[in-house]
């Protein structure tokens, strides 16, 4: 139980430091654990290696602010410590099955795929702060938009 919670923890930690410089040592040295030992900690319980799980999150954080926000590839690279530009395109499209620039165009938005099957079994303390803004005026436009639902692309799984 407590190598579990040691896991989970350090997860909620890796989370946290994504855009962070993270490797084998500094993580394994903020679990208390050898490096080897707690690779093999994390893989028992997560079923993926730290460094591929590093790697996927990353590469959905990348995902992520392609759709969100207008950051050239090679800012997207760089902010989730990637090598280069190319390093970065060539491990989103192993990931994924489509080149980041294809990602930021496609019409419709999976999210589901970004989120990583070790994060279900983790509880992630979210950190708020309540604060009152001051009132701005805002200005929008209605649009109605009517689709059937048996016409959206969903698995079908019984609940």
């Amino acid at each position: 139980m407590l190598q579990e919670n040691v896991v989970k923890d350090i997860i909620v930690w890796i989370e946290q430091n994504l855009d962070s410089r993270l490797s084998l040592d500094i993580i394994a040295e903020k679990s208390g654990y050898t490096k080897w030992h707690f690779q093999r900690l994390f893989k028992a319980y997560t079923g993926i290696s730290l460094g591929k799980y590093v790697l996927a999150r990353r590469l959905s954080c990348g995902a992520y602010a392609l759709r969100i926000t207008r950051s050239s590839l090679l800012d997207i690279s760089l902010k989730y410590h990637f090598d280069s530009q190319q390093t970065f395109c060539r491990a989103f499209k192993k990931q994924f099955n489509i080149t980041p620039s294809e990602y930021r165009k496609k019409q419709g938005w999976d999210i589901s795929e970004l989120i990583f099957p070790a994060l279900e079994t983790v509880e992630l303390k979210a950190k708020y702060e309540v604060m009152t803004l001051p009132s701005k005026e805002l200005i929008g436009m209605a649009h109605q938009y009517n689709k059937n639902i048996s016409a959206w692309n969903y698995d079908k799984k019984k609940i």
